[in-house]
């Protein structure tokens, strides 16, 4: 990537982001390369030494998603109270340990138990990760350049899903089952030193004196349920994330009526990754055209309907890549401007509860679609599941050109 006119522009980026998110860029990079990584590893081995037990790989399902649910608001406390600076250094140095311990059971070739113990706790660690970054964000950037800064990052996690799991597989069949977990912790080990560069803290305001725990926790339920145009925006993302959970479980449904093999779903995968990360340097590449967050987040809305309906009207293959790929279009510059308005419009001292607790939320709204979808498969065809999933799209489109985009206007 870095050879290519794409990848030229993103350095380009990170470059004038200044220095601290240069300091910070490098090692998220590694953290999300080893995302991807780590995880195919996990699932290659469980599945290996369990004897291909199906609820040996639900498990690790679980194990990912449980504890990010139920810790959410324990986590958006301890990253506001303790920096993110210092919690995401934490967690690279806990998540570096984990894949070492994960080596020494892979080694054993026995344990699958303790294995997805260890998927447990590295999920906690990656949220913590994931909400110390996106609370940093605003402290190491200036409040113009975040929609850029956002950008860079987000193509910087879709390359890295892209390249890490067939690189993990790749290592786990030709270099044995231990190479990929000792690889993982060595590279989450120098991430870790780098990230020792950055501040722990930042300036603190008045109101950032902690009170207790509890308390401060409390506080940052008030603070988003008192805050009308953060839930607004927060609903947009509820909408599109219940959308993607209907199609996650419909579409292997919907590719059998078409008349193609359930597996030829990986297709749709990979051209949904690769048009994510063009939209995202799309948005890197002309940024400060952008009118602003709000334009670029109702653009991103409208295209997500506009491929959503082509999905759900879709009558064959090449239809259903086409209208897949108009969609992707939309979904990172989504995501970039929901991130970015996310960041201006909360307090700096709040950003970690508010960033944990949202995010948990659209977790929950994506397993209620795939669940729903699951359910509803049993009386209806799965065409009218995407088209349920269309409607939830353009509810959030409507959402934003009704009441959201003039909130924002006023905030």
């Amino acid at each position: 990537m870095n050879g290519s006119p794409g990848g030229l522009r993103l350095l380009a980026a990170v470059g004038a982001l200044g220095g601290k998110f240069r300091l910070f860029w490098g090692p998220y990079g590694v953290l999300s390369l080893s995302d991807g990584f780590r995880r195919i590893a996990v699932l290659l081995w469980v599945y290996e030494v369990s004897g291909q037990s199906g609820w040996a790989v639900a498990a690790i399902m679980l194990a990912e998603v449980i504890p990010r649910l139920v810790t959410a608001p324990f986590v958006g406390v301890f990253v506001d109270r303790a920096g993110p600076g210092r919690a995401i250094k934490l967690a690279a140095f806990a998540l570096a340990g984990v894949s070492l311990t994960q080596a020494g059971v892979a080694l054993a070739h026995q344990g699958v138990v303790v294995m997805i113990a260890l998927v447990a706790l590295a999920a906690l660690a990656e949220l913590v990760s994931a909400t110390a970054s996106e609370s940093l964000l605003p402290r190491i950037v200036a409040q113009e350049k975040l929609q850029t800064a956002n950008a860079v990052l987000m193509s910087t996690y879709q390359a890295a899903l892209i390249v890490g799991p067939p690189l993990g597989a790749f290592m786990y069949e030709r270099l044995g089952r231990a190479s990929v977990f000792l690889a993982d912790a060595a590279v989450l080990f120098a991430a870790a030193l780098l990230l020792l560069r950055l501040p722990s803290r930042f300036a603190a305001t008045a109101s950032e004196e902690a009170p207790h725990f509890w308390s401060q926790m409390v506080e940052g339920f008030r603070y988003l349920i008192g805050h009308p145009v953060l839930l607004l925006l927060a609903s947009t993302s509820f909408l599109v994330a219940f959308s993607a959970g209907i199609n996650s479980t419909a579409m292997v449904f919907f590719m059998e009526s078409l008349g193609r093999k359930a597996a030829d779903v990986a297709w749709l995968g990979s051209a949904n990754g690769l048009f994510q990360l063009l939209a995202g340097g799309f948005v890197v590449a002309f940024a400060r055209r952008i009118p602003s967050s709000s334009w670029l987040l109702g653009a991103g809305l409208a295209v997500l309907t506009l491929g959503a309906a082509g999905q759900a009207a879709a009558t064959g293959f090449l239809w259903l890549i086409v209208a897949v790929l108009v969609g992707s279009a939309g979904n990172n510059p989504f995501n970039i401007a929901y991130s970015t308005l996310l960041q201006t419009l909360t307090k700096t001292s709040h950003l970690g509860r508010v960033k944990a607790l949202t995010g948990a939320l659209v977790s929950v709204t994506f397993l209620l679609g795939a669940g729903a979808a699951g359910a509803l498969l049993a009386v209806y065809p799965a065409r009218a599941l995407l088209v349920l999933s269309a409607t939830a799209i353009a509810t959030a489109l409507a959402l934003y050109l009704l009441v959201l985009r003039r909130r924002l206007g006023d905030a």
